[in-house]
């Protein structure tokens, strides 16, 4: 065991380092990864779900704008009849697609939001759907109805909808491999920055043993577990953590601890270089910059458009929109906040598509995207100087992320404006206020940014195939 106070303070100043260089990789490199892995996966579930609708293989969920979600939970995987398949596959496969909207539109994958207790939710919720064994002989019966659906549209005559489902699928086993990676390597750091809390502030407190000897174990985990609600409040008490513990502290947990310290090293950051030896990640951080650069119009637009939610809020209702809010009084619903349903055309089929915008947390996470960016646009802020230690993919990650993420808020500032110009008595028009200013600002730095990190994959892309041709970087 840690025979020496000074061997165990040694180790646990040692392993409090690691955690934290570990939990800065994380937060820089594993985290900002997840929304845009949900949404690819979101995006490719759609495809096939889309292709089963049109089919008539499975139907649309009439109460689908009925549920609220607030917190992950994981749709039905019960056994169902044959003859209630196609019903059953129906209702589960809209929650699925609800709640992946919900893990990209209002999930907070921040890394000081995540938790053991949601990492688990989002493994199982990944792992609902055996994307990576989609087979008619699954156990699951979810992945098994779906890959029965799957293989009818395959073995069908239409070639295009056979190739959309078979491309989405393959997208979606590739996918699902990399968020288990990731949620994986999530996991792994939380149960370590757990396992340090204990350290810190119960073990060798109060009479609760740091090292007992295997035969004491189950008393000083009783002990541990006293010491949680004053010690940890708020944590949950898990007992096969606590036991590791014990086990890294045991006489013969040399072997052991070394290994977890080494579990715990950052891998070192790679930085590009063009052929001249100028390095690209200045590229990236102007494409961030850019980005950046939206703040104040993001702040500017969230409060006219907060004016205007006013304004519409006042205007004089009919009798079929007395008898709404009476029902959703009823029901509930109005203590939910204001939600709109707003129409906007998808760029991606060119299609007409629904919009349900839940608009208090909608501009609340307007206002928290503005202060990061404000924050970065300070040189001499800590995100900036946290976004300057980066590694280039980390940089490349967020910017593309990001991008992406403005670029579907510049679509509801504009689809909102259009839902209260429309919805708004026109003697009451006047007090509206326009965004066009602020909407053309964003859009010009998210051209500006995607242009710069365009040219610094470009640049990686051109180095990649001089490399392929035996041309070492500087030899040109």
């Amino acid at each position: 065991m840690i025979t020496t106070m000074d061997e165990s303070a040694q180790f646990t100043a040692q392993l409090e380092e690691a955690i934290s260089a570990r939990g800065e990789h994380i937060a820089s490199h594993v985290t900002p990864k997840l929304k845009e892995q949900f949404r690819s996966m979101r995006s490719s579930f759609e495809a096939i779900h889309n292709v089963l609708r049109k089919k008539g293989l499975i139907k649309e969920d009439p109460y689908r704008y009925e549920e609220r979600i607030s917190e992950l939970d994981i749709p039905s995987d019960k056994p169902y009849l044959e003859s209630e398949r196609d019903t059953e596959l129906s209702v589960r496969l809209t929650r699925y697609q609800s709640r992946l909207e919900f893990l990209t539109d209002y999930y907070d994958f921040s890394f000081e939001n995540l938790n053991l207790k949601q990492l688990k939710a989002l493994v199982k919720f990944v792992q609902y759907i055996n994307w990576r064994n989609l087979s008619d002989t699954a156990t699951q019966p979810t992945t098994r109805g779906v890959a029965e659906q799957a293989i009818k549209i395959k073995k069908g005559s239409e070639q295009l909808s056979a190739n959309i489902v078979k491309d989405a699928q393959e997208q979606l086993n590739r996918i699902s491999g990399e968020l288990q990676h990731s949620l994986k390597e999530l996991t792994a750091y939380y149960r370590e920055w757990y396992k340090l809390q204990v350290r810190l502030n119960i073990l060798g407190q109060g009479g609760v043993p740091a090292a007992p000897p295997p035969e004491q174990y189950e008393a000083a985990t009783k002990k541990v577990r006293a010491a949680f609600p004053g010690a940890l409040p708020g944590q949950p008490f898990a007992r096969e953590l606590i036991l590791e513990i014990f086990a890294e502290n045991a006489a013969d947990g040399q072997a052991t601890r070394e290994t977890l310290l080494n579990s715990l090293r950052v891998p070192e950051a790679e930085t590009t270089k063009t052929q001249n030896g100028q390095e690209l990640k200045p590229i990236l951080l102007d494409a961030a910059r850019a980005l950046a650069g939206t703040s104040r119009s993001l702040e500017e637009a969230a409060r006219k458009l907060e004016d205007n939610a006013l304004v519409l809020e006042s205007r004089k209702l009919n009798f079929a929109e007395i008898l709404k809010q009476v029902w959703d009084h009823i029901r509930g619903r109005d203590q939910d906040g204001r939600v709109y349903l707003v129409d906007y055309l998808d760029e991606a089929t060119n299609t007409r598509r629904t919009d349900e915008v839940q608009f208090e947390p909608f501009i609340a996470t307007v206002r928290k995207r503005a202060r990061l960016y404000g924050s970065i646009m300070s040189k001499n802020g800590a995100s900036w100087r946290k976004l300057q230690a980066s590694g280039e993919d980390a940089i490349l990650q967020f910017v593309t992320k990001d991008a992406h993420e403005v670029h579907v808020m510049v679509r509801r500032f504009e689809s909102l404006d259009t839902y209260f110009r429309a919805e708004v008595p026109r003697e009451q028009r006047s007090q509206l206020r326009g965004i066009n200013v602020e909407t053309t600002t964003i859009k010009d730095g998210l051209t500006r940014a995607r242009k710069k990190a365009q040219q610094y994959v470009s640049k990686v892309d051109e180095l990649n195939q001089l490399k392929k041709l035996g041309i070492e970087t500087g030899e040109m």
